[in-house]
């Protein structure tokens, strides 16, 4: 029988180190998420893994379409009513997220935002993402009238002026005034260049008393977040075209009309107007905004779609309300109820029908 040193498993020796230095790794780069040293909040991941997919999506480019390839062709309009569970995703959050952002957020963030000389952009002191040129909201579908943005921006943020005095005593004396708006050389009111209120001096406390404080109620405010709430629909302007070159049926969105419900002098809702638009945006123009902004999906988190995956593969339900006719008129100026659901159909099932038509041999 022979006796010796046994040959060390080499195979067994790797595994082992190996695994060792996956154990390293793993610790180290868990390290490196949770130490606020190492990676900071402004830089690092906010969750178990930093997001790249979305913040560094490029677009995919329309197909060029020959106006000599264009047999067919129609212009129609459609509406999205976002109170249906399908088209929530473009309400929701209402309150502001690292993560999500609601379809009007970012219409708000980057139609208000700041363009800075160094190469940034920042709505109300935080940072929104940067195009090379500020989107511009227009006043129809036809972009014949552009939004001023001062304009744009006075109806947006509601600025609540201040109102009145309150004076509070301090060791019992009695305190007492009123505001009033200064006034120029030629007896008009002076205007605060910021918030578009009237400046005020106060009246009526030169007591000198040390224990009048005053302060004015309703300081001058701005609110850009009533919107959020308010937000109730889209309006698309969209073509439909059959290209003989590729053999396909398909479909160009040009613009999109933001819808909300607008607010009295008072500052409550005004239900009697109801749902109407507010600007009309270039959808070309917002492409890269929307591939940049993530949509919630009920499913998993790990595979969240962009508002520009919404748009592309029509994700969502709507109602048609116009095509193009001699009459230049909605569906609603010459239907009214169920007879303008069946007329909104009966537009789409003509589409649907005429692809097929052509396809039949």
């Amino acid at each position: 029988m022979k006796t010796g040193n046994k040959k060390p498993n080499i195979f067994g020796i790797h595994i082992c180190l190996l695994s060792l230095t996956f154990l390293f790794q793993s610790l180290n780069a868990q390290q490196g998420v949770l130490d606020p040293a190492s990676s900071p909040i402004q830089d690092g991941p906010i969750g178990a893994y930093k997001k790249e997919n979305s913040e560094g999506r490029f677009l995919v480019p329309y197909v060029y379409v020959r106006e000599a390839d264009v047999t067919w062709h129609k212009r129609v309009w459609r509406s999205i009513d976002i109170r249906e569970r399908r088209n929530q995703v473009f309400k929701f959050p209402l309150e502001e997220s690292r993560d999500r952002t609601s379809f009007i957020q970012m219409i708000v963030k980057q139609l208000g935002a700041e363009y800075n000389a160094d190469g940034s952009a920042t709505f109300q002191g935080k940072k929104v993402q940067f195009s090379s040129a500020p989107p511009i909201a227009y006043k129809d579908d036809e972009f014949l009238e552009p939004v001023d943005k001062k304009d744009l921006m006075k109806n947006l943020c509601r600025i609540t002026c201040p109102t009145q005095v309150s004076k509070v005593s301090t060791d019992g004396k009695q305190c007492g005034g009123s505001i009033s708006p200064e006034l120029d050389a030629n007896g008009n009111p002076l205007m605060d260049s910021i918030t578009g209120c009237p400046k005020q001096k106060i009246d009526g406390y030169g007591t000198g008393d040390p224990g009048c404080e005053f302060f004015v109620m309703g300081e001058s405010s701005s609110d850009c977040k009533w919107i959020y709430n308010n937000f109730c629909g889209i309006d698309i302007k969209e073509d439909w075209f059959f290209d003989k070159q590729r053999g396909v049926m398909d479909s160009r969105i040009i613009s999109l009309g933001i819808n909300v419900v607008p607010k009295k002098a008072d500052g409550t809702d005004n239900e009697d107007v109801g749902c109407t638009n507010w600007i009309w945006i270039y959808f070309p123009e917002w492409r890269q905004f929307f591939a940049n902004n993530e949509v919630f999906n009920v499913d998993n988190d790990a595979e969240r779609r962009t508002y520009e995956d919404v748009f592309w593969k029509r994700q969502f339900n709507s109602q048609i309300t116009r095509e193009s006719n001699v009459y230049d008129r909605k569906i609603s100026d010459y239907a009214k109820g169920i007879d303008a659901l069946l007329e909104s159909e009966r537009v789409k099932n003509d589409i649907f029908k005429l692809e097929h038509d052509w396809w039949q041999f």
